[in-house]
């Protein structure tokens, strides 16, 4: 080969024949310390590099240097002389390898250094602090575009543009610069500073220097700048001129009658792409050969193309093909070519110890083989040395050397390792599809790490070549530009040239000082001329050179506008759209849209729309969801999900167009759309497709709770305790408690006509039913308590101040944790409440206040722990107790006795105990054994026998316990102690009945409506349990009415959106994962929350249950000492419980009060609706004129029992796919979103009503959410739909939804399978919806609830009596296994597993894989063609294996309980 190389510098090369030791690298010290040399420069800038930065300090210029020169420090020296400045500065690169490599070096020498690429946006526009951004020009187009808030030039200060020759026609460069920079005033425009080795790169060999004169001055005029040189009479001027020798390789192309050894390619087997694809292969053997070919078909890996819907067996024949290549003999044969590329890799690496080469090629695909061929080749020779070396140690060479540290290379120097690598630009394919899809916070986060991913692999092939890890780098176009690759001694290119930029750019790689160029040649393959090419090259330079200070020019470039537009005479567009085209963008608020970006816009707005993954990974039925552009009519057509009216759907361009060029027409095309999309509020005002963020955002700005319609506020009846004062009135209110065992146990406790009574500083409110409060006690069995009113009377202050102690001493002595140290104490007198204050006093027979007994009560309360212990062992040891007394042991101060005194005597099998009293567990707290039981109550009498026996309590068990251990309790007093046995109970219940009347006052007085219905259609009961959230527990709460309400709220706010004047056009158009989130947002806990709060609702909600420590009277506080950590449990009710009360009241409307009028009005009173107008027609906009077919109408009535629409124009949106292109009719997703609202409220009517908690068959609201999911999922809904023939009726431009539904409909009626088995196609469940949306809207809310339930008849039907069997086969096994069982998911090609799916049927694309875990332990595996049906199966599968055997689901039920402790 050396004999061909044609020299063509005044310096030969000479061959190196002489063989040269090659060295590892064991040490990279030497290279670390090399690279931060690089990376941190300190020496002063050269003469050249200071004249140009002094220039680009007073005025724009476009630096031209050689590569290699030094063009990056200049921007550096810049970039430091405005970091001082409050704005930013932006670098601008064309390639992400170049962004990672200019941001790591930036970082070094400056501070807030930021990198945006394509998938890092929404990272990027989240962090806006730092003062450099280095982007990739695409994505700093995006940010431009669409953040003009965050990032605009106007902010910039200094705009520095890498590789600026891309400044030309319809580059992102060229977009920055023609629709940001020259539309800003001259003052506001920041610095520009171009970069570039080649101006020029359009360039041929027949332009004339005219013309390249004219390049140039195009070039200036579109980066207002000036380009620039350095002077020559610079002494550093000749330093960037790096040596680089040319050297001419010529090879033999092979023979073309030669036989190739790989297997013909089956091109009728195979799918069209792929076959592109082999094709390749077939190229690819003629540049290296078969042997490269086989050893690049190993490494391959095929996965089915899913965006081409290929078939199993066009992905098999692939699969086949590529085998038969891999098992070919591997004959070493390579192509001419190729063993002229080995040899001089091996001259060129043997020349130096750190010898680093780059290998330019144009197809991935050869890159990938070369590196390939080259580490197979590696193997190959590591192998063969290591033999050969073998063979030399048993013939007694290399006697004295250790076997463990000789290497193969340093026995044969001979043979060069070639550490080859490869860079190639990534495909992007894949997630065009993906790319205006509205992505979740975890694909972003995936996106992110791929990029990530991309920029380490980037950064370690790099470091690798300065490193020496590798010596060689075969490269793509992707590294031609701006990639610094110092150690780089030789540069090939492989293929022929095809530009002057990629022969200025490749060359320019070489670095090291004497390297060399060097490129192949055929006289068979066409290319430039490599003479030719330098040539040209002269003569750009000297065109720099005449060009640098030639005057600027107006600008006037590319398709700015279209100005022979008249904007006075046409029809179809109007005097704006005229206008936008004429100008060539539209402005929004934030963002911009311009003629050559409009089309990209419009389809990433199209691809926002909710579609299924299956159609979006067909690009067949993805197609089905862009706009249609129709040459002929010179018209856009918009699928059917941007709705009717308007004039959105369908877009015509004046006829004065019509010889345009195809895509010059396109463009303006889309530009209306994009105005008339903005303009009907389907996009941003950064003009973006709405995020799900922005649209809740946005409807949270203007539909938050309005006040009340009365404008009188809203705070309710407000009480307080009374002052101090001589004279007070006070209402009486005698507690009566009576019991089947209360009068015996009163007469043994010395209590005779005395009880306890309410006093009550205010009346209070009269209950609309006299109410009877009834307890279950252990002991007394059924206890019942009322009240009965006395006469009022005058209290002086004394007397007031003498209740006010008494209450509070017997609240605590009754309800205070005794392992707590808070105490109760009276409200202040200023604090307020909604019920009227009260106190607890004790009166007589004759129901007159015993101020005397109470005194005394306080009095004894008092009394420290030294005189309670000697009140108790004062007590005679041989009389009884004149009355029984309460003490307390003093070892266990939580039991409480009920002492009789001493002078008692036990059985006679019971020993005697001297100096002990008999004594009874009380009643209050549960009994604890301090000593063995020695005897029952029943067997104590007095020791006297001539002596009545003294009356004990019957029913409590006794024990002898001597008086050393006890202490008298504060309240000591037996029978005021049972008195209060309900007390707390009592004032719980009392309250409930103040609050609920209180409730139904305030709604009177703001809430007329509301109050109505409450008066008329409930009791007390019934509201209580309204205001009541479930942590009161043992209460009936408020979730029943809640889950209903729910319903019942989301389709009064659905009804009133589409009747807004405000809202329902700028709805229109949207999607209905949008409506869903403007629904969200409407029913949003926040807002209900507000509108509760308004209401002050808030005040009167019950959300402590009757417990010590969580329920205080609302008279009373629970005050706990400085030095206590304890903190009170009470809290105020927060905020899902807020709104929980809100949808309660709507759920019992809606129930007893006249069903959706009453609960529309009561939402309407309760600040929950919009501005909305009842006379607004859903139907204003439609299309009177057409009518859906006869049996259709026909088909719909005999299913939903509806007879008659009266605007059968809306059937034929039910049954209107987002694909469908008829212009005159939108979309079912309007529709669609309605009737999921019915649909929801009629299952749950239905439910509520044949399983209601108040039944004895009830259901837990629990079961009752998943009961309901099986009725409204999209399976059940599939399945009525194609049971009932909906889906033929359907209206769509879908080619793969005929095959997709009848495929769903086949493995339905599979046996054993059911509606379970499988996904269904989302239309079939969309129309079922959106036929009950038709006929709310037709015949309103009671019509379209009994449609939705005939429509669920045959599943309801099947329901009762089977109810433990209507159960999600997932959900059942949750409930029955919990967290034992996990279920995980896995996608997989449908070809990894068997060949069938067992009934004779192929699976096609991506199938999945449900793996269940008991325990750990994987037990079980199910394939299916979707994630849900893969679980469904597994989990019935497993459902019926444990059936079988009850005693594995007992164990592992209790590796359950064992689990949750």
């Amino acid at each position: 080969m050396n004999e061909k190389i044609k020299h063509r510098s005044a310096d030969p090369v000479l061959s190196v024949n002489k063989k040269t030791k090659h060295t590892t690298l064991d040490d990279d010290t030497e290279h670390d310390k090399w690279m931060n040399s690089l990376l941190k420069t300190t020496h002063d800038p050269r003469s050249y590099q200071r004249s140009l930065f002094e220039r680009a300090k007073h005025e724009n210029i476009i630096v031209h240097l050689g590569t290699g020169t030094g063009k990056t420090w200049i921007a550096l020296l810049l970039l430091q002389h405005y970091v001082n400045q409050q704005r930013s500065m932006v670098f601008l690169v064309p390639s992400v390898a170049l962004a990672v490599q200019q941001h790591a070096v930036l970082s070094v020498h400056l501070d807030q250094v930021q990198l945006a690429c394509a998938y890092t946006l929404h990272r990027v526009t989240e962090e806006t602090s730092s003062k450099i951004l280095v982007a990739t020009h695409g994505a700093y187009l995006d940010l431009l575009r669409h953040y003009p808030d965050q990032y605009s030039l106007g902010q910039v200060s200094l705009l520095i543009l890498d590789e600026c020759h891309h400044c030309i026609g319809n580059s992102p460069y060229a977009m920055i610069l023609r629709d940001y920079y020259h539309t800003l005033p001259q003052h506001q425009r920041p610095r520009v500073l171009g970069l570039t080795a080649s101006p020029l790169i359009a360039v041929k060999v027949n332009h004339t220097e005219e013309q390249l004169t004219q390049f140039l001055t195009q070039l200036e005029v579109q980066m207002d700048a000036k380009i620039v040189a350095p002077p020559v009479n610079d002494q550093d001027s000749r330093f960037h001129e790096q040596e680089c020798s040319e050297h001419c390789i010529s090879y033999r192309m092979p023979s073309g009658v030669a036989k190739s050894p790989l297997p013909r390619i089956p091109s009728d087997d195979l799918h069209p792409a792929r076959l592109k694809e082999f094709k390749q292969l077939e190229q690819l053997e003629v540049d290296l050969g078969p042997l490269p070919v086989i050893w690049y078909c190993r490494s391959l890996q095929l996965k089915r193309n899913q965006y081409q819907h290929e078939t199993r067996d066009q992905f098999q024949a692939a699969q086949q093909y590529l085998e038969l290549v891999a098992a070919c003999r591997e004959i070493h044969c390579i192509s001419h070519k190729l063993q002229c590329l080995k040899q001089l890799l091996e001259q060129e690496l043997s020349r130096t110890k750190h010898a680093v080469g780059v290998v330019f090629v144009q197809r991935r695909i050869t890159a990938c083989a070369l590196d390939q061929y080259f580490q197979h080749w590696n193997e190959q020779q590591k192998k063969n040395g290591l033999q050969q070396a073998h063979h030399e140690k048993l013939n007694g060479q290399f006697a004295d050397a250790e076997d463990d540290i000789m290497s193969w290379e340093g026995r044969m120097p001979h043979q060069l390792l070639i550490r080859c690598c490869s860079m190639i630009r990534k495909s992007t394919g894949s997630q065009m599809f993906c790319a205006g899809a509205k992505l979740s916070q975890e694909e972003m986060n995936q996106q992110t790490q791929l990029m990530k991913e991309e920029e380490n692999n980037i950064r370690e092939t790099l470091d690798g070549l300065r490193k020496g890890t590798f010596n060689v780098l075969v490269a793509t176009s992707v590294v031609e530009e701006g990639v610094d690759l110092q150690a780089c001694s030789f540069v090939i290119a492989f293929d022929a040239l095809t530009t002057i930029k990629s022969y200025i750019q490749m060359k320019g790689r070489a670095r090291q000082k004497s390297a060399k160029f060097y490129f192949f040649e055929n006289d068979h393959v066409t290319g430039l001329n490599t003479e030719q090419a330098s040539r040209l090259e002269k003569r750009i330079q000297n065109a720099v050179a005449n060009e640098s200070r030639k005057q600027e020019e107006i600008y006037h470039g590319g398709l700015s506008g279209l100005t022979f537009l008249d904007v006075t005479q046409n029809k179809e567009l109007t005097t704006e759209e005229l206008l936008v085209l004429r100008n060539g963008s539209y402005t929004a608020e934030l963002g911009a849209v311009f003629l050559n970006s409009a089309k990209s816009l419009l389809y990433r707005f199209a691809l926002s729309q909710p579609i299924d993954w299956v159609t979006r990974s067909s690009k067949r039925a993805l197609q089905s969801y862009l706009p249609f552009f129709d040459e002929q009519s010179n018209q856009l057509t918009l699928p059917a999900y941007c709705g009717a009216g308007n004039g959105l759907r369908s877009i015509s361009l004046p006829e004065s167009t019509l010889a345009m060029p195809k895509k010059d027409k396109q463009k303006m095309l889309a530009l209306i759309a994009c105005v008339r999309l903005h303009k009907n509020g389907l996009l941003s005002h950064r003009l973006l497709p709405f995020s799900r963020a922005e649209l809740r955002q946005k409807i949270l700005s203007f539909v938050k709770p309005r006040p009340n319609k009365n404008n009188v506020a809203t705070r309710p009846r407000m009480f307080s305790l009374p002052s101090l004062t001589d004279k007070t009135t006070c209402y009486i209110g005698i507690l009566c408690m009576e019991g089947e065992r209360l009068d015996e146990t009163r007469k043994a406790l010395g209590n005779f006509g005395r009880s306890l009574a309410l006093v009550c500083f205010e009346p209070l409110l009269e209950p609309k039913e006299m109410s009877v409060m009834q307890h279950d006690h252990p002991q007394f069995g059924r206890l019942t308590c009322s009240m009965k009113s006395g006469a009022p009377i005058q209290c002086t202050k004394s007397q007031i101040r003498l209740l006010r102690e008494f209450f509070v001493v017997l609240f605590n002595a009754r309800w205070k944790k005794r392992t707590k140290d808070g105490v109760f104490e009276l409200r202040e007198l200023n604090q307020s409440m909604i019920t009227p204050p009260y106190v607890v006093g004790c009166v007589d027979a004759q129901h007159n206040l015993e101020w005397m007994y109470m005194q005394s009560i306080i009095n004894e309360s008092k009394r420290d722990a030294a005189e309670l212990k000697a009140a108790a062992q004062q007590v005679s040891n041989v009389q009884p107790l004149v009355r029984p007394r309460l003490w307390i042991p003093d070892h266990d101060p939580m039991s409480v006795f009920l002492v009789y005194g001493g002078g008692f005597q036990t059985d006679k099998n019971v020993d005697a105990i001297d100096d002990s009293f008999f004594c009874q567990y009380c009643w209050q707290l549960p009994i604890t054994i301090l000593h063995k039981n020695r005897g029952s109550c029943e067997g104590a009498t007095h020791s006297n026998d001539n002596q009545s026996k003294v009356p004990i309590c019957p029913f409590l068990k006794g024990r002898m316990l001597p008086k050393c251990i006890f202490r008298e309790a504060p309240l000591a007093d037996a029978a005021l102690y049972l008195e209060a046995l309900l007390l707390p109970q009592c004032l719980y219940f009392l309250e409930r009945i103040q609050i609920t009347r209180a409730f139904v006052e305030h709604c009177r007085k703001h809430l007329p409506f509301l109050a109505q219905c409450l008066e008329e259609h409930s009791t007390d009961t019934e509201i209580a349990t309204l205001l009541t959230a479930a942590s009161c527990v043992g209460e009936e709460n408020y979730e029943r009415w809640e889950w209903l309400g729910d319903a019942v709220l989301q389709l009064v706010l659905t009804d009133v959106c589409l009747r807004s004047p405000h809202l329902r056009p700028w709805m229109r158009g949207f999607h209905e994962g949008d409506l869903d989130v403007i629904r969200s947002a409407l029913c949003c806990n926040d807002r209900l929350e507000e509108a509760c709060i308004m209401l002050s609702i808030d005040r009167f909600l019950f959300t402590s249950e009757l417990a010590r420590g969580r329920w205080t009277p609302y008279v009373m506080k629970l005050v706990f000492s400085e030095s206590s950590s304890t903190k009170s449990n009470i809290k105020a009710p927060r905020g899902k419980i807020l709104a929980d009360v809100i949808e309660a009241i709507l759920g019992w409307v809606y129930v007893r009060c006249g069903g959706y009028q009453a609960a529309v009005r009561v939402a309407d009173e309760l600040g929950l609706t919009l501005e909305w107008d009842p006379s607004i027609s859903y139907t204003e906009v439609m299309n009177g004129t057409r009518f859906a077919p006869a049996l259709l109408e026909q088909t719909i009535s005999q299913e939903t029992g509806y007879i008659a629409f009266r605007t059968p124009a809306l059937l034929l949106e039910a049954f209107t796919h987002p694909t469908c292109l008829d212009v005159h009719v939108a979309a079912y997703e309007r529709l669609e979103w309605i009737g999921d609202a019915v649909l929801s409220l009629a299952a749950r009517l239905w439910i509520f009503d044949q399983y209601s908690d108040t039944k004895e068959d009830g259901m837990s609201v629990g079961r009752m959410v998943n009961f309901e999911k099986q009725f409204v999922c999209n399976s059940t809904l599939a399945f009525l739909a194609c049971r009932m023939g909906w889906h033929r009726y359907l209206r769509h431009h879908d080619a793969t939804l005929p095959g997709r539904i009848e495929a769903y409909w086949a493995s339905v009626n599979r046996e054993n399978r059911g509606i379970w088995s499988t996904q269904p196609p989302k239309a079939l469940a969309d129309i079922v919806e959106a036929v009950l949306g038709a006929i709310f809207v037709d015949g309103g809310c009671t019509a379209g609830v009994h449609a939705a339930q005939e429509v669920l008849h045959p599943i309801l039907e099947t329901v009762i009596g089977n109810e433990d069997q209507i159960q999600h086969p997932q959900q059942e096994l949750l409930e029955l296994l919990g967290a034992v069982a996990k279920i995980s998911i896995k996608l997989r090609d449908a070809d990894e597993g068997d060949d069938d799916d067992g009934d004779g049927q192929e699976t096609f694309g991506v199938s999945a894989v449900a793996t269940i875990s008991l325990c750990g332990f994987p037990v079980l595996t199910c394939a299916a063609d979707h994630p849900p049906a893969a679980t469904h199966r597994a989990c019935a599968l497993l459902l019926s294996i444990l059936e079988k055997d009850k005693s594995w689901i007992q164990q592992l039920q209790a590796i359950r309980s064992k689990q949750n402790g």
